[in-house]
């Protein structure tokens, strides 16, 4: 079909954005690639090698095609071989963003003289789970179920004109192996969008904690942006996941990640020469990337919390967290005593709401304890709450004993409205 495109369509008509996204996506395959490859070198597994070799096969293909779409545009847009993707080799937004209109309809020379529609069954891609060789970091694999085969779905294809289009028939079929490399990058990628948010903002927290260079109600409008935008990321995955929404559940997507597949950007290849400290720190560099520190803090208080309950804790239990640099084990008491601060608020709030001393949503609270609220009402988690959770950890860590300028900013801040409008009031005229 490459061929066909090339030798019926004007170079220049060719668009450019296309280009790129198939450029990426062989970019993206090979990382996929490299990081099965090494797992199928270490396995007695034969099919698991022959599924590897099949996505080699397709790798090669696709930089067949790219290659062919290159030469085409190269004889009259020389200027434009330098690959358009920014720098850590993803799509600029301007890649995609009008990839549809070059989708245009060619007119029919057959008139109205009606559609010729043709049945032909289409199977719709089932993810399945298969056994592979787990990754030394000194725990455990967890098994879990595979998820259940959906159902086939039928639709139909329909005939428009007479083009050259018309000349090829697809092959259409049921696929005897799906591609479940597709399913672990998109739930890595998920992942990866998680940390590259936190990481923006918990450099602009940094900044402020140094230099006081960005003010501290920006800061909030950021980090509250930031906890809505991950259920906006969770709501987009449960979409493109719907045919198996149980691969979309955070406890699916750290089993996969965590136990079973591992992490495409760690290298597992020398774990047996590591230190016990070495790899614990290894493993707690894992965990933290996929925010299971802020998971297992949720399910402990859970558990803690009996439903409908407000938890009564004497001032003197409240210990205040210890500020510095810590180890695994310091970081884990800190985000203990972190948690214990602010479960009893938390909760309290959601008492005054459930009996009507408070409206549900209170004026300007955040994205963050709204969250909190809803963990306690569902006894359930979501993956935009366990983030946000692990952003709040985050900055408790950064400011250290700073965590209460926040405050004293706010009553600053209320003093000099109320101030303000105090001096306004007498000037203020009813229609």
């Amino acid at each position: 079909m490459t061929t066909t495109v090339i030798d019926n369509t004007d170079p220049e008509k060719i668009p450019r954005s296309a280009i790129d996204i198939l450029r990426d996506v062989v970019q993206l395959r090979k990382r996929s690639a490299r990081f099965f490859s090494s797992a199928a070198a270490n396995s007695d597994n034969d099919a698991l090698k022959q599924k590897t070799s099949a996505h080699d096969h397709i790798i090669q293909v696709l930089e067949g095609i790219l290659h062919r779409f290159e030469a085409a545009i190269s004889k009259i847009r020389p200027s434009t071989s330098t690959p358009s993707t920014s720098s850590d080799n993803r799509l600029d937004m301007k890649d995609i963003k009008n990839i549809f209109e070059y989708l245009k309809p060619e007119d029919s020379q057959i008139g109205d003289e009606g559609d010729l529609n043709e049945d032909s069954d289409t199977a719709a891609p089932v993810p399945k789970r298969k056994t592979k060789t787990p990754k030394k970091n000194g725990k455990k694999s967890k098994s879990k179920k595979p998820p259940k085969s959906q159902p086939t779905q039928k639709r139909k294809t329909g005939s428009q004109g007479t083009s050259w289009v018309d000349n090829f028939q697809w092959l259409e079929g049921e696929e005897e192996d799906d591609d479940e490399y597709d399913y672990y990058m998109l739930i890595y990628c998920f992942f990866q969008d998680f940390n590259s948010i936190r990481t923006f903002v918990i450099d602009r927290w940094t900044e402020y904690f140094y230099h006081k260079s960005v003010a501290l109600d920006t800061l909030a409008v950021v980090t509250n942006a930031a906890c809505e935008m991950f259920h906006e990321m969770e709501a987009e995955l449960k979409r493109t996941l719907k045919d198996v929404p149980e691969m979309a559940d955070y406890d699916f997507m750290l089993d996969t990640l965590f136990f079973e597949y591992g992490l495409d950007h760690v290298d597992y290849s020398d774990e047996d020469k590591l230190t016990d400290r070495e790899r614990n720190h290894k493993i707690f560099g894992e965990a933290d990337w996929l925010a299971f520190p802020a998971y297992t803090q949720i399910t402990q208080m859970l558990e803690f919390i009996p439903p409908g309950k407000v938890p009564m804790v004497p001032t003197e239990a409240i210990i205040q967290p210890k500020y510095g640099v810590h180890e695994y084990e310091g970081y884990r008491e800190f985000m203990k005593n972190v948690m214990f601060e602010i479960m009893p608020e938390c909760c309290l709030i959601k008492a005054m709401k459930a009996n009507g001393l408070l409206p549900m949503i209170v004026s300007a609270q955040d994205e963050f304890t709204l969250d909190f609220e809803d963990i306690l009402r569902v006894r359930g988690y979501s993956t935009g709450a366990i983030f946000g959770l692990a952003i709040y950890l985050d900055i408790r860590y950064i400011l250290e004993d700073q965590v209460d300028h926040a405050f004293r900013l706010l009553e600053t801040t209320g003093a000099q409205m109320k101030a303000t409008l105090q001096e306004h009031l007498p000037n203020i005229r009813s229609p």
